[in-house]
């Protein structure tokens, strides 16, 4: 239980600061674009995960690849869209004043594991305790609270934060039976490589930071490819225009 506390105050820790940075990056680097930072900061992410990669690899990883690779997708895609929508919402409102609203996810998670996963995955839905519910409605009230207690933040942004919200829990959602797939996946092969939780955890995270990487190069690739599309065609539309211009003029003369 201590392990577990200590861990989740420095995953806390940790995030509060990448919360308050990349709201800074997000207003003071304005030529890059929040498109852009997201694409940089996931390289940067892909990078450091590919270094440690090696070191939690096993080969039953590569040969039962089909076996997650469609929850390991789904995780993929909604943590950037989670994290995309965190950056909209950073552009205009103080990190100071977002963070508290994503205790909303939460609610989230819940009506995930109870209402939705059951039917998607025909697994038993989870029981939430007297307990649970007092904190998720506590967590929730505080985060409303916390909005009124200074300025008010903008709709859109409250609009954006309800999208983080939804793109982080479902996230969540699928990391947690990535993990417990690669789980099942280790005691059928046999591998203690995949044994207990901790490993097949971080080989998750591992895997899923690389890709996001990946997604990065790509995604700024094909982002620059269309802006360079669009200049080179303004430029011939440009050219175009003077040589009817000038056909023009002597056609006049």
């Amino acid at each position: 239980m201590w392990l577990g506390l200590a861990l989740g105050g420095m995953a806390s820790l940790f995030l509060a600061l990448s919360y308050t940075f990349s709201g800074m990056s997000v207003r003071r680097c304005k030529d890059v674009g929040t498109f852009g930072l997201l694409c940089r900061a996931h390289v940067v992410m892909g990078v450091l995960s590919l270094i440690g990669l090696p070191f939690i690899w096993t080969p039953t990883l590569a040969t039962h690849f089909g076996d997650y690779a469609l929850i390991m997708l789904l995780a993929i895609v909604f943590y950037l869209f989670g994290q995309f929508c965190l950056f909209m919402a950073q552009r205009t409102v103080d990190a100071s004043r977002v963070v508290p609203l994503l205790g909303m996810k939460l609610l989230v998670l819940a009506v995930l594991n109870l209402l939705i996963m059951p039917h998607l995955t025909g697994a038993k839905a989870e029981s939430y305790g007297v307990f649970q519910w007092l904190g998720i409605f506590l967590t929730v009230g505080a985060a409303f609270i916390l909005n009124k207690a200074g300025q008010r933040i903008p709709w859109q942004s409250l609009c954006w934060v309800g999208m983080t919200c939804l793109g982080y829990a479902s996230s969540d959602t699928c990391i947690t039976m990535f993990v417990r797939r690669l789980q099942a996946i280790g005691e059928t092969a046999g591998d203690a490589a995949l044994a207990g939780l901790a490993r097949p955890s971080v080989a998750a995270a591992f895997i899923t930071y690389v890709l996001c990487g990946v997604a990065g190069v790509l995604l700024r690739a094909h982002r620059d490819g269309q802006r360079q599309h669009r200049s080179e065609h303004a430029w011939h539309h440009r050219d175009s225009d003077r040589r009817t211009t000038g056909g023009a003029w002597l056609y006049g003369t």
